[in-house]
């Protein structure tokens, strides 16, 4: 529990400047079409969603129990296997997917609003959090289906949205200090100004198309 880091939270200065630009610019475009777009293409939301959760549970939990040679195995195998049950398992989707998206982007902000310190959460505090928004996410997109799908898919862009930037800016600045640390609260509510912009603008678009003749 001591070494859990919330996922799309990595240090930047640890990679090279093009590996962390590109993966940022992957993170933008994808993370623009889950905010503004996510309830169109929540299959595929729901697909990469559950994938990244199950890379991060096999980097995290399964990964330092295998030998070094094939510990990179895990992360790959339970992606896979969380992408594959998002498309195979309908119901199981509609969980998922909301599930999903609460541990990767409302827990961490949820423990950043609540433990946001000088010192920031603590890896216990963001485990924590992460778990509990896993099942609250996941019976309130079974419950409220297509609300919550479209919450969920703009919390997920936000996240992504929000990665990208803080990333991309930790590498190229002179200041190294993990901005996720030293601004979780001010990123918190960033997140959730973002996330509300994207839902505003999901309803929006709904509205207009069951308005056109």
């Amino acid at each position: 529990m001591e070494q859990y880091v919330p996922f799309l939270r990595f240090n930047a200065t640890a990679y090279e400047t093009q590996t962390v630009l590109a993966l940022s610019a992957v993170m933008l475009v994808a993370g623009l079409l889950s905010l503004l777009y996510g309830y169109r293409l929540y299959k595929v939301v729901a697909v990469v969603a559950t994938g990244l959760l199950g890379a991060y549970v096999g980097q995290a939990f399964v990964a330092p129990m295998l030998p070094e040679g094939v510990a990179w195995l895990a992360p790959l195998v339970l992606a896979l296997v969380g992408a594959v049950g998002a498309l195979s398992i309908q119901r199981a989707v509609v969980f998922l997917a909301g599930a999903a998206v609460g541990f990767v982007s409302l827990g961490p902000v949820a423990a950043e609003m609540i433990w946001g310190g000088p010192e920031g959460p603590t890896p216990t505090h963001y485990l924590l959090a992460g778990l509990a928004a896993f099942v609250l996410m996941g019976i309130l997109a079974l419950v409220l289906f297509k609300p919550m799908v479209t919450v969920a898919t703009a919390m997920f862009g936000a996240t992504l949205l929000l990665s990208a930037v803080v990333h991309a800016v930790e590498k190229v600045s002179a200041d190294h200090r993990g901005l996720y640390q030293a601004y979780p609260r001010e990123l918190a509510w960033t997140f959730a100004g973002v996330a509300i912009v994207g839902v505003l603008f999901q309803a929006t678009a709904s509205k207009k198309r069951r308005l056109k003749p």
